[in-house]
């Protein structure tokens, strides 16, 4: 479970921040409305807490943004207004909790765990296939399928997120506690054992891959969207422009052979024409010779 900390009192932040490492939650801090937005262009959260007031505005304004990019994500509002209309105001907004400072930190972590608790127990279940996250069991028509550890959470993430592309940098960082510790390589063997334990043994499609983007979880299996036929029709233009250099560079080498051929042919005939000269320049001498010789026999006789 990953967290964004949005908090500008920095003993308060850090406090959050160190209290949620140690019960074993992996999260990120940010003190302005910029650097959260930032972040959550960047990562998934499966919970954001949110202080109101920020230095460079209001806190609430975040969370139809937070909303927006998955409504599943929690959004837990720390605030000074002890008043109920600001906390009906956030509610409104789309809070899903609302804590009034100052607080002590057990309050918030008890609030956190309940409702994150809340979330991973609900029972997914679409169209035969059952997914239940607290207890780690895939069900499809009633047979059970074996998918244990990172890619059962790699699973879960996705289908948290349906209809959504997470890149493979999102799923390290919302899965794995030291993603800079790992290649994305990891990422591509889970996917690979969802495929090969799930779809192929059931010949189903859970995950699709979004060309240089990251994965999509798609059951059931829709008809592509226009932005992956786009992709599909990128990869085919780009295998026949690599197919066309291809062809036109062994064009080019067959012609490049043909004139080194044609080349050698011609160096060799004026090679031998040279020798033939040569040689018929050496002879003439001998020729001339050859009739004084006779012209003097013939006076003499």
């Amino acid at each position: 479970m990953r967290i964004l900390i949005v908090e500008d009192e920095p003993t308060l932040k850090s406090t959050i921040a160190e209290g949620l490492r140690e019960s074993g939650y992996q999260n990120d801090e940010v003190e302005n409305i910029t650097d959260a937005e930032y972040y959550l262009e960047i990562r998934n959260y499966d919970l954001v807490i949110l202080d109101w007031m920020l230095p460079n505005g209001s806190g609430i304004n975040l969370i139809p943004i937070i909303k927006q990019k998955s409504v599943k994500t929690i959004v837990v509002v720390l605030s000074a207004r002890g008043d109920d209309k600001s906390e009906i105001e956030a509610f409104a907004k789309g809070a899903d909790d609302y804590i009034k400072k100052p607080f002590d930190f057990g309050i918030l972590l008890a609030r956190i765990e309940a409702r994150l608790k809340s979330k991973t127990k609900e029972l997914i279940e679409i169209q035969g296939l059952k997914i239940l996250p607290e207890e780690e069991r895939i069900v499809y028509n009633g047979e059970e399928i074996e998918l244990k550890g990172k890619p059962f959470e790699v699973l879960i993430h996705l289908v948290a997120h349906r209809d959504e592309i997470v890149s493979k940098e999102q799923l390290l960082n919302a899965i794995w506690k030291e993603p800079e510790l790992v290649t994305q390589n990891v990422i591509e063997v889970a996917i690979n054992q969802i495929r090969q334990k799930i779809d192929k043994k059931l010949g189903i499609i859970t995950v699709e891959t979004i060309r240089r983007r990251g994965y999509r979880f798609c059951f059931p299996k829709k008809n592509l969207l226009p932005e992956n036929q786009e992709n599909i029709g990128a990869e085919n233009s780009e295998n026949n422009i690599e197919q066309e250099n291809s062809e036109n560079s062994n064009l080019e080498n067959s012609i490049s052979q043909n004139n080194d051929v044609n080349d050698l042919k011609e160096s060799s005939q004026n090679h031998n024409s040279s020798q033939t000269v040569f040689k018929s320049e050496e002879l003439k001498p001998d020729l001339e010779t050859e009739l004084k010789e006779n012209n003097n026999s013939k006076k003499e006789m």
